[in-house]
């Protein structure tokens, strides 16, 4: 790999003068700029970033920590964010969270300039501790956390009145046997995640008893939402309805069903949530809610470099809407 002494000795300048025209910080005459330049080519020569950012200290990186990158919310979520960073000079890292509550604080040790959160993993005693590095960090959250520090901006995507909707729906259809499975753990979690405090109002809303109906916590993937359905239809007394946090859950669910000689949505209704393609792919098609993720991405971002700019952000409330389709 050629470096910078390399371009310097085929452009027959000093380092110094390659430095100035890599960095645009110095005075390089008009005859020199076209020499490195053409060295610059000649080698295909690339300058060390990093160590850029380090001296600088702006390292144009953006780090993504989401759930579970697998799924396809977060996928889709990966790609726009990672096209809108790059247009605007930035590049876009990404990373699981894991289980181990120093994680989250490891990866702040790193030379990023903004951090965006889209997990309801992490816990507002980890958001603390992660506004002690002050940088800037948004959460993308179904999540409802009161007295987050101001260096946290929070795009609240609005999960609660929607899946207060699909209980309602579910109810007109003649449904009294309804299940959540949701991807958040229980204890705390659960009663500021927003996604299972709507299922509870809705059932609540509708007169029914939410001990009568099962709530299965920590779903984070589509073989788990699999697993857990079919447990519940082994067992018997198996719910008519079985609303998912998220669509590949609902992907898992249709799957459990369809192995036990079930019709949806004649024997069961199933819906998720995020509208991804898996959505309209599956068969049946699926019935979920709609958060536009290439809106989510863009709104996050222009928040994130509004805040890499040094200006307040409040937080922000994106709505939702139900779809329709075939297994509801």
């Amino acid at each position: 790999m050629a470096t910078r002494k390399d371009v310097a000795k085929l452009a027959g300048v000093s380092p110094a003068s390659v430095s100035y025209y890599v960095n645009n910080s110095g005075y390089v005459s008009a005859e020199k700029k076209e020499k490195i330049q053409k060295a610059i080519e000649e080698l295909n020569y690339r300058p060390n970033l990093l160590a850029k950012s380090l001296r600088s200290q702006e390292s144009k990186q953006l780090l993504l920590v989401c759930n579970e990158i697998r799924n396809p919310f977060h996928a889709e979520l990966v790609y726009y964010t990672t096209k809108i960073a790059y247009e605007n000079g930035y590049i876009m890292l990404f990373a699981n969270v894991q289980d181990d509550v120093d994680y989250i604080e490891q990866i702040c040790g790193y030379q990023v300039s903004g951090i965006i959160f889209a997990s309801n993993k992490v816990t507002k005693e980890q958001y603390d501790r992660i506004a002690k590095f002050g940088i800037p960090s948004i959460t993308i959250t179904s999540m409802e956390m009161d007295g987050l520090d101001p260096i946290i901006t929070q795009i609240k995507i609005d999960t609660e009145s929607a899946i207060m909707n699909i209980v309602d729906v579910a109810v007109g259809l003649g449904h009294r046997k309804l299940s959540f499975l949701a991807g958040c753990p229980s204890g705390e979690q659960a009663r500021i995640d927003l996604k299972t405090r709507g299922f509870i109002k809705g059932i609540e809303k509708n007169g029914l008893h939410i001990e009568e109906q099962r709530i299965i916590y920590n779903i984070t993937n589509s073989i788990n939402a699999y697993e857990e359905v079919k447990r519940l239809i082994i067992e018997g007394n198996h719910p008519t309805a079985i609303i998912c946090a998220n669509d590949a859950d609902a992907i898992g669910a249709l799957r459990a069903v369809h192995e036990a000689g079930l019709k949806v949505p004649d024997d069961v209704v199933i819906t998720g949530v995020d509208n991804t393609d898996n959505a309209v792919a599956s068969i049946p098609s699926l019935t979920t809610i709609d958060v536009s993720i290439k809106m989510v991405s863009q709104i996050t971002l222009d928040v994130m470099f509004k805040r890499l700019d040094g200006k307040h952000q409040d937080d922000i409330v994106i709505p939702t809407k139900l779809i329709r389709r075939e297994s509801m």
